[in-house]
């Protein structure tokens, strides 16, 4: 009925929940939809989290380069998630650069 949290990524579930919400505040108890609400987005991002990039899109999400996340897998400052030759690192392992450093522009 609700499209329940599994599998969604965080930002899919505010729909759910305003539909749950709308169905509970005529038919159940509002407040329910919290409790479901803290389990789905723990969930939510624990899959997230866990999922494994190439490289490639690894460098899209951190801002590194393949190559450097390449050599930061072959230390093995970052484990590798996937086999030997073609590696991916897991989402939660990504380093992230700082994007406010001196000379950086925001992304707006």
């Amino acid at each position: 009925m609700f499209g329940g949290g599994e599998n969604k990524i965080p930002g899919d579930l505010p729909a759910v929940w305003r539909e749950r919400a709308d169905y509970l505040n005529h038919f159940g108890d509002p407040n329910s939809a919290r409790l479901w609400m803290i389990a789905e987005l723990e969930r939510a991002l624990e899959v997230f989290d866990d999922q494994t990039l190439t490289l490639a899109e690894a460098a899209r999400v951190s801002g590194y380069s393949a190559g450097y996340l390449g050599s930061l897998v072959k230390q093995g400052k970052i484990p590798n998630a996937g086999r030997s030759g073609a590696p991916r690192v897991r989402r939660a392992h990504l380093p992230a650069k700082n994007r406010t450093a001196p000379g950086v522009q925001p992304d707006l």
